[in-house]
């Protein structure tokens, strides 16, 4: 098949904001036999208005819609069952491609004869400064290869989804969704890396991987969590979820929320994160958790008085208006 139907899906939940960047890069793209596949997953604020004025413009603009919000893993596993395309590629909705990015993505799984492959992330900050991730060789990849990809850069066969069918339902509203398809990817079929920045993203704070909902306070451990997974299946060629023993994995977890020296690590991590981006007041209640709960690390001690001294200064800078 000289030019097969690529799918891109986009699962949106009040991103009115930044999916028509993302839209518009799919637009762009170089490579012209592609459907857009967007699911809004239940969006308060104006995003359904956004996406129905350029679906009303471009065909190949598919939408679905969650009656009610229903999280990352239920929708993406919706958008690649409902996709049509021979590859699907992931786009979240506040990221962006380079337009070659469908192109040469295509063409290097054609090429070496791989089943999915990612590419290297050029991530921008609101200060307008920007970094690079996934500055390795190009070359394949396997389970035991260090993680230095972007996961949702990942461009895949849909014959992928009949040995993996989708996003495990465990990492519902959770992180690491990703990289566990990923990691069961790996166990089964040939990737491939491509170290040049087709993708773009942009790093918000209030993302998942950088904010802490107390909701959902497990994404305190998921990831670590995902860590024993990748080490079982590297070392048996299998994991607790693909025997079906998730009770033994969430007691883990359970395990590891106990720890106070474990939760004291995470919210220093994330009190950092905060703090890097400005946002004083959430660093510094994360900061004085983190050394309630282990005062004897120095580490936290330091976090703790940088962020008392970066909410004094912004008191009386207020003071001073």
């Amino acid at each position: 098949m000289a030019n097969p139907l690529l799918s891109v899906v986009t699962p949106v939940y009040n991103d009115a904001a930044f999916v028509h960047r993302a839209i518009e890069s799919v637009l762009s793209q170089t490579y012209s036999n592609w459907e857009l596949l967007i699911c809004d997953d239940g969006s308060t604020d104006d995003t359904i208005a956004v996406l129905k004025k350029y679906a009303a413009h471009e065909p190949r603009i598919r939408l679905l819609s969650n009656e009610v919000n229903r999280g990352h893993v239920f929708t993406y596993n919706r958008l690649f069952f409902e996709a049509k395309g021979d590859y699907l590629a992931i786009l979240d909705a506040d990221d962006w491609c380079a337009p070659e990015r469908l192109a040469r993505q295509l063409a290097t799984v054609k090429e070496k004869q791989a089943d999915f492959c990612f590419c290297k992330s050029r991530y921008h900050r609101p200060d307008g400064t920007d970094f690079e991730k996934g500055d390795i060789a190009d070359g394949f990849l396997d389970i035991f290869s260090e993680e230095h990809y972007d996961p949702a850069t990942i461009f895949f066969k849909r014959a992928i989804l009949e040995k993996v069918p989708g996003f495990h339902v465990y990492f519902e509203r959770l992180i690491a969704m990703d990289r566990y398809f990923i990691l069961c990817c790996l166990s089964h079929f040939k990737g491939y890396y491509i170290n040049e920045p087709l993708y773009h993203v942009l790093i918000r704070t209030n993302s998942d991987h950088r904010s802490i909902d107390e909701r959902y306070i497990r994404k305190l451990s998921v990831l670590d969590a995902y860590y024993l997974l990748r080490k079982q299946r590297r070392e048996t060629g299998t994991d607790w979820l693909a025997e079906g023993k998730e009770a033994q994995l969430l007691a883990y977890e359970q395990q590891l929320l106990s720890d106070r020296r474990f939760m004291a690590e995470k919210y220093q991590y994330y009190s950092c994160i905060q703090l890097d981006h400005k946002k004083v007041m959430e660093g510094w209640a994360l900061a004085r958790k983190a050394f309630q709960l282990n005062p004897w690390r120095l580490q936290n001690l330091r976090t703790l008085f940088y962020a008392w001294r970066l909410k004094t200064r912004q008191g009386i800078l207020k003071a001073r208006q």
